[in-house]
């Protein structure tokens, strides 16, 4: 099978590598054609155009995630070519404005237009059935066209256990935006003020973030601010005990599974995160990883607690996560499904 993946993205990130590598483990032969990330919407529309494979060329066309807002373009391209169109809806355009604060009433309409005739009228793809839903939901759409392909992990790079010798550290790595509920752990590390802290990364929260750790006289928290290669970022998560998750009280923390909770489980770190339907659709609370509720500080402090005092759970949810990433959630496992899902649709 031919499949052209084609978007403004950065190949290496996880969805797109995972994705393009488990076509081709699948044993597709993928041709990715990538549109310049320096121009707004009608320059990356002209390269779309410039760039769309024709007649022939290929089995099945795959506009990759976040390059929503050229799906009408590309599915007026695939129309005219005679080309089967599928669209990675990882996060609806609204829903990724709204993430970011108010949005404009006129472009507010405009999203949601997009996004509506995007998912009622193409074959797209989202990462959970919870996710799926909500779409439905929120835009009063068909969703059946719509397949599930979880985000996966790129592979397996297992840390060495903790050094049982070396102090207890919850760490944090990922970006700064609301669901992912960094206020929430700050407010749990106050209660906690025996065990260390960190949180890697940046975004936009991260200005709020170290000023509430300030405000709330956090003594036991240490901010590693800015992005990693991935070799720099494995040798600061080998000093960890506990991997954190996402602890926003948000829609989306219900309705999706990001990608820190698959690369926290494929390092094998016991892993805390907040209790969603996502998450129960492909782990199980306790076995693989542990759940709170959402938006409380009280329990996620009481969790870090009782697994810091029980290294064997520890050791056994590491284990336990590890396995059912590579069970299920590598490129290989990813790339099946999806060759599945396009052969359907060719």
């Amino acid at each position: 099978m031919r499949v052209v993946m084609i978007g403004a993205y950065k190949p290496d990130y996880a969805r797109h590598y995972v994705i393009r590598e488990g076509l081709r483990r699948a044993g597709a032969d993928v041709d990715e054609r990538l549109l310049p990330l320096d121009r707004h919407t009608p320059g990356r529309a002209r390269a779309l155009a410039r760039l769309f494979p024709r007649r022939g060329e290929t089995d099945a066309v795959l506009l990759g995630a976040f390059n929503q807002m050229l799906a009408p373009a590309a599915w007026a391209l695939a129309q005219t070519r005679g080309l089967p169109l599928i669209v990675d809806y990882l996060t609806g355009l609204l829903d990724a404005a709204e993430d970011r604060g108010a949005v404009p009433a006129g472009r507010r309409a405009l999203l949601r237009a997009v996004d509506r005739f995007a998912i009622s009228r193409l074959p797209t793809l989202t990462d959970t059935a919870a996710h799926r839903a909500a779409f439905a939901a929120a835009l009063n759409v068909d969703v059946r066209r719509m397949a599930v392909l979880p985000v996966g992990v790129r592979d397996l790079d297992p840390l060495p256990p903790p050094d049982p010798a070396a102090p207890p550290l919850a760490q944090y790595a990922g970006t700064y935006i609301p669901f992912h509920g960094v206020d929430v752990m700050l407010r749990a590390a106050r209660l906690l003020p025996d065990v260390a802290f960190e949180f890697i990364g940046a975004g936009q929260m991260h200005t709020a973030a170290v000023r509430l750790a300030h405000e709330i006289g956090l003594s036991n928290v240490r901010f590693v601010t800015g992005y990693f290669p991935k070799a720099e970022l494995i040798a600061l998560q080998a000093r960890s005990t506990i991997a954190l998750g996402v602890f926003g009280n948000a829609p989306k923390t219900r309705q999706v599974v990001p990608n820190k909770v698959y690369e926290a489980l494929a390092l094998g770190r016991a892993l805390v995160t907040a209790q969603s339907p996502a998450l129960a659709e492909f782990f199980t609370p306790g076995k693989h990883l542990v759940t709170v509720p959402p938006g409380s500080p009280d329990a996620l402090a009481a969790a870090l607690r009782a697994l810091l005092d029980d290294p064997a759970r520890r050791a056994a949810l590491s284990a336990a996560g590890r396995a059912r990433i590579e069970a299920a959630f590598l490129p290989q496992h990813i790339g099946a499904q999806l060759k599945t899902i396009l052969e359907n649709l060719v």
